[in-house]
């Protein structure tokens, strides 16, 4: 599994509707199967030349890799290597312009790929892992694209190959790289469509045992000349951040390891992004703006997206060069309402009302709801409300964790704030995510059980918010019975924005309470 595949999935939101995907139904799977004999010279072969065709990926010179692949095709036309590779460069193609009709157009070509591997009478674990590794590439875009029948059959035959690699080859361990992401995914996957997971691909597993399975490959990198173990550790660093739910431990073990990302700024944006969500805010702008640019390197406009969130937070004053880059640039369909609705909270915090609103405005024409935050700032747009200026701006320092500054806002404008209807549900659960991060628990589980009190039946996503926090409060104090209850009590409340996040999150506290 990808690196940016990870990535990817932990910020967008599967939709949660069962007719979404019903519609899925009716879309063919694999409607055909192009004939590809295999041959008796097919071989996989690695080298100084295919590490320089991966470097050149990761540090998407993509066209540069394209052109790399094409050369050793006319001079070595029978390593499936080349192969495998290649659907790297068209996998990245795909993920990064999110262009629709590239997608049809490459799609076709990952078909043949994993269509001459599966017809190749090589003896060698590389064969179904490649196979297994271009499926799980083209199953996450298919769900990417809302295509979720389809993504999930290529992932149950992805899921099958690794565990018949792995039993057929067990000392050969890059197998569980994809295992344990499948396992850390389908744990953590919602009620709503777990059904699918299970009709469709069968698939089941816990956050313990996704761990384990990657700190096997990280040993086995360690010891063994394996041209992804790269992508193997930054891959746990997303698992212990997403899927363990401990953004800290991510953020620190991938900064600490020798990791040589300068050149890469995939993984300088993963490295970038693993801090903004660990609350290393100026750490997270340090590195994005080191990203380097070139005409070499293949557009990568989410990185000015992430760098004016950063800079929002700071409240600095030229966060809106970089948001207003992104949706000037990036033709993709993720985080184009998110992305109005923060020029929106720009225009508002520096005295601009009229310029909120107009933003508000693109909010509602422009891009998809896809993800949580997409369908959150559709939901502002909609209600056509600001947003308590005092409010906003804690919550903004406290996402770029300058948590003094944070709560001594919230402080001094208490009562101005509580004068205001309806604002004690997010007054005092905007306290206590200060004070639990700042390790104050009581303090938190005091202001959590206001919020609760103050916003009961609330359709708000504070009200939920709450009880994720208090249930990682008590887990923290080793009270499981009470984190299990508040972690439930998270899962049974929906609310209008958020919701898909904040249940996910939940159930990895239930997963790593009784896995």
């Amino acid at each position: 599994m990808n690196i940016a595949v990870v990535s990817w999935w932990t910020k967008a939101s599967i939709p949660l509707k069962a007719k979404s995907f019903i519609r899925q139904f009716l879309l063919p799977l694999l409607s055909f199967i192009l004939p590809v004999f295999s041959r008796a010279s097919d071989q996989i072969s690695f080298g100084t030349e295919i590490n320089a065709v991966y470097k050149s990926i990761l540090e998407l010179r993509l066209q540069d890799a394209q052109g790399k692949i094409n050369i050793l095709k006319d001079s070595d036309p029978d390593n499936l290597t080349l192969d495998f590779l290649e659907d790297y460069v068209d996998f990245f193609t795909v993920y990064i312009s999110e262009e629709k009709e590239l997608f049809k157009l490459l799609n076709s070509r990952a078909l043949q790929r994993t269509s001459r591997l599966e017809k190749s009478e090589l003896s060698s674990p590389y064969l179904r892992y490649m196979q297994a590794e271009i499926l799980l590439h083209w199953g996450l875009i298919h769900i990417k694209f809302g295509n979720y029948f389809t993504a999930f059959s290529k992932i149950k035959t992805a899921h099958k190959l690794l565990k018949e690699n792995y039993n057929l080859y067990p000392q050969f361990v890059p197998s569980l790289k994809g295992l344990a992401m499948l396992h850390a995914i389908t744990s953590t996957i919602p009620s709503e469509i777990r059904w699918i997971v299970k009709l469709v691909a069968g698939m089941s597993g816990t956050i313990g045992q996704a761990k384990f399975e990657m700190e096997q490959v990280l040993l086995y990198g360690k010891k063994n000349e394996y041209l992804f173990d790269d992508e193997a550790k930054v891959l746990y660093s997303l698992l212990l951040t997403y899927f363990d739910n401990d953004p800290h431990s991510g953020w620190q073990w991938l900064s600490h390891i020798n990791l040589d990302h300068k050149q890469s700024p995939l993984i300088q944006y993963v490295e970038a992004n693993l801090a903004f969500k660990a609350g290393d805010n100026d750490k997270c702008i340090e590195l994005l703006s080191a990203i380097p640019k070139s005409a070499s390197t293949y557009p990568f406009f989410v990185v000015d997206f992430l760098l004016g969130k950063a800079k929002l937070r700071r409240l600095d004053q030229d966060a809106n060069q970089y948001l207003t880059s992104y949706v000037h640039h990036f033709k993709g369909i993720h985080f184009i309402k998110e992305c109005y609705q923060k020029l929106a909270w720009y225009s508002l915090i520096n005295g601009n009302l009229a310029g909120y609103y107009q933003y508000m405005e693109l909010v509602k024409t422009k891009g998809n709801l896809v993800t949580d935050e997409d369908k959150q700032a559709m939901h502002e747009a909609l209600n056509n409300k600001p947003p308590d200026l005092e409010l906003l701006q804690s919550r903004l320092l406290f996402d770029g964790h300058y948590l003094e500054k944070a709560e001594q806002l919230l402080l001094s404008k208490k009562e101005n704030i509580l004068s205001k209807p309806n604002l004690a549900l997010e007054y005092y659960y905007r306290l206590g995510r200060i004070q639990q991060n700042q390790n104050r628990l009581d303090q938190a589980i005091s202001n959590y059980q206001r919020a609760i009190a103050g916003g009961k039946n609330s359709s708000e996503y504070q009200l939920c918010a709450s009880y994720l926090y208090l249930g990682e409060v008590y887990e923290k104090k080793n009270d499981s019975k009470s984190a299990i209850y508040f972690y439930q009590k998270c899962i049974d409340t929906n609310p209008k924005d958020y919701g898909n996040g904040l249940h996910q999150k939940a159930k990895s506290g239930l997963s790593r309470i009784d896995p």
